[in-house]
């Protein structure tokens, strides 16, 4: 072994460990084709069905356009979405959460010489590593919306940066509940049950009930 390469293994890495963790554990190669599979079709299906559903009313003279078939497809791949970080990767971090308090992993973390910040940013952003992983998978049908469906790009940042910061308050939250709720399983539920809670009372306070808006 050369003198650089043992400077290189003994320098630090400036990688979080806790997120280093998760993606070495949830983003092994068989998972990775699997759920990149999983997600691949699962989106491409809903997209291209919305979106070719949409456009064949411009054959049929109804005066639809390309435009108009991205523009339509566009809500279901933001709902694909939230399913995906929302929905699963919330469950993810309460489990995970939950899983570590179990094992008593969370005590020698509490003994390691990393701030509580950075552990807090670890675990968030580690254990829904899937997660985001088939997020990322969706991206190029995000491009695809944008482009054919003429859509202001300033508009939409402005919305995924709302989504993004929506996305790690939930996560925040199930870390919370994992740390409550002693079960894995349980968490991974409680917290799932919140997030539909929300929009279930936010979709009564739209029908007429304002002081659940």
């Amino acid at each position: 072994m050369t003198a650089d390469s043992s400077n290189k293994a003994d320098r630090p890495s400036r990688i979080n460990p806790l997120i280093r963790k998760g993606f070495q554990e949830r983003l092994r190669s068989k998972q990775m084709i699997a759920w990149g599979l999983c997600t691949l079709i699962l989106t491409c299906f809903l997209y291209t069905t919305t979106y070719l559903n949409t456009t064949e009313a411009y054959w049929r003279q109804l005066g639809t356009t390309a435009a108009d078939g991205a523009k339509a497809a566009f809500p279901v791949l933001l709902g694909a979405q939230a399913f995906i970080l929302m929905f699963l990767g919330t469950g993810q971090v309460a489990a995970g959460t939950a899983e570590e308090r179990e094992a008593g992993l969370l005590d020698y973390q509490r003994m390691t010489p990393m701030n509580p910040f950075s552990k807090i940013v670890g675990y968030v952003f580690g254990l829904p590593a899937r997660e985001y992983f088939m997020f990322a998978l969706t991206l190029p049908f995000l491009v695809h919306a944008t482009i054919v469906g003429e859509l202001a790009v300033g508009n939409v940042l402005h919305l995924y940066g709302v989504f993004l910061s929506c996305v790690l308050l939930y996560h925040l939250t199930a870390h919370v509940t994992g740390l409550v709720v002693s079960k894995p399983r349980a968490a991974s539920w409680v917290s799932r049950l919140v997030v539909i809670a929300l929009y279930f009372i936010a979709g009564i306070g739209q029908m007429g009930f304002t002081f659940l808006s």
